[in-house]
């Protein structure tokens, strides 16, 4: 018997998985209220960061406007993708959790600069 969640379910466990890496930088700076307001973006500025580390002179959507493309962008895929391959949906929240937390990384160095 293959029960899989309903889609408001998969979609608050898809939003926690990708979340939840980034509750340890809270911690780490001593509840900042500057670096909670940016949680939600931390996504995408880890994208937006990594693209211009690996290409400086590159045009695409330099400043906070790339953080929030990149973080709706990555929050809509990953929604979309849940939802499209339901029953394979847990390898899916396990790949999303490696992504995160392997961004938490790239935060974790913009902290410390």
């Amino acid at each position: 018997m293959n029960r899989t969640p309903s889609k408001i379910r998969i979609v608050c466990l898809t939003l926690i998985i990708l979340y939840v890496p980034y509750c340890w930088l809270v911690f780490y700076t001593g509840w900042d209220w500057q670096l909670i307001r940016l949680w939600p973006l931390f996504r995408g500025l880890a994208v937006s960061t990594a693209i211009h580390l690996f290409l400086p002179n590159s045009p695409l959507l330099q400043g906070p406007d790339g953080a929030l493309v990149f973080t709706v962008l990555l929050l809509g895929l990953s929604i979309l993708g849940v939802l499209r391959f339901q029953e394979m949906f847990w390898w899916i929240f396990a790949g999303l959790f490696v992504l995160s937390s392997a961004l938490t990384s790239v935060i974790f160095a913009l902290l410390k600069a």
